[in-house]
This record gives C-alpha cells, sequence and structure tokens, in this order.
C-alpha cells in the first residue's frame, strides 16, 4: 500500500511536535535540551529500523536527523508501497537494480543522509526526467544529486537550502508525503493499483 493517508496523519504530528518543542524550549535551558536530543536521536537511531512500515515512518517524525538506512528504507515504502527486503542490504540492492542509488557515492547506513542524496532517490522513484544539466551531466554522475536537488527545489518538492544539508526525521516524512503526492497528481499510480485499507482508499 501507498502511504498518502498515513502521511497526512504525520505531518499533523509533525506539526504538534514543533510547537511543542517550542513550547518546552521556552521553560528549558539549551544545554539541557541539546542533551535530551542527543539522546533521544541514539534510542530512535537504534530502534526505528525494527519496526513494521508504519510504525518506521511514525518514528522517523521524531528523529532530529536521519541515516541513510532511514532514507533507503523510505523510498523503498514509497516505491513499492511497502517494505523491501529484511535490512538494509537487501533494500539498497533493490534500489541500485533499478538506478535509484549509485555505488559511487559510498554510501554507509549510519551516516547522516543530506538533501542531495536524498533528492535524487526521490527524484528516480518519481520518474523526474530534469532539466538540461540533469541530462548531460547527472546521468553520467557529475554534480548528479546536486542537479537533483536543484530540479525538486523548482517543482517545489523539497525544502529550501543546500545540497550538502543533513534531512531531519519530519523533513524526510514530509517529503516523501510531497513526492507521494505528486506521483498522484502525475498518473504515476494506476486505478488499478488502489485498493481499500479499512473505510479508506489507499494505494499499494
Amino acid at each position: 500500500m501507498k502511504i498518502r493517508i498515513i502521511i497526512t496523519g504525520l505531518l499533523t504530528s509533525v506539526v504538534i511536535m514543533l510547537f511543542l518543542t517550542g513550547c518546552t524550549q521556552k521553560r528549558t535551558n539549551i544545554a539541557a535540551t541539546q542533551s535530551s536530543a542527543k539522546s533521544s536521536a541514539k534510542n530512535i537511531t537504534k530502534d526505528c529500523q525494527g519496526l513494521d512500515e508504519l510504525d518506521f515512518l511514525d518514528c522517523m517524525v521524531r528523529k532530529p536527523k536521519c541515516t541513510v538506512a532511514d532514507a533507503v528504507r523510505a523510498v523503498c515504502i514509497l516505491n513499492v508501497g511497502g517494505d523491501v527486503g529484511k535490512n538494509y542490504h537487501q533494500r539498497y540492492e533493490y534500489l541500485k537494480e533499478r538506478g535509484i542509488v549509485r555505488d559511487s557515492w559510498k554510501l554507509r547506513p549510519n551516516q547522516w543522509i543530506d538533501r542531495g542524496t536524498l533528492a535524487y532517490m526521490l527524484l528516480k522513484t518519481a520518474g523526474i526526467k530534469g532539466g538540461v544539466n540533469m541530462f548531460l551531466f547527472a546521468s553520467v554522475g557529475l554534480g548528479d544529486r546536486r542537479y537533483a536537488y536543484r530540479e525538486m527545489l523548482y517543482r517545489e518538492l523539497m525544502e529550501d537550502g543546500v545540497a550538502y544539508n543533513y534531512v531531519s526525521g519530519p523533513e524526510l516524512v514530509t517529503t516523501v508525503g510531497k513526492v507521494d503526492r505528486y506521483m498522484q497528481d502525475t498518473g504515476k499510480y494506476s486505478p488499478s493499483q488502489e485498493v481499500q485499507l479499512g473505510n479508506r482508499s489507499q494505494y499499494k
């Protein structure tokens, strides 16, 4: 199943979480907040990968930064509407076979994911061709992730910034949701892929 309904609920959670975080910061000092964030990040990094796909996405909302393993799994869920494989290596191989990731990037599962890498993965998943620079240079690996990020910015599918910025959990969930919506609006999902999830229409 695709994640359209789930993303809507999670985006609401993101807004609430950011609001509550802002309120909490007014009552605590910076040092205590940073210490708590580091502790939470360690726990969440350890726990999220062991969850099923729905709980995994919910877990991402609470992560201050996302790893390559997190992004690979999220893109797999977007790509097929469910989990792929049982571990990072199986998911990575699935994406590599489809040209969504490249060995030349030398990605490691526990390193932080940057916007450029995520942009390229999502651009390929959504079947976005890109402009002249994408065709001439990125197709042979020259500035591929940078040009992918520019293309995603142009289509307003990612947050403004620079390609080497790391991606937070809320940003990952929001961005995957935008791309999922883009794929629906541009006919990437056929009606035959739509199924019923309880009383709610959902894509598989």
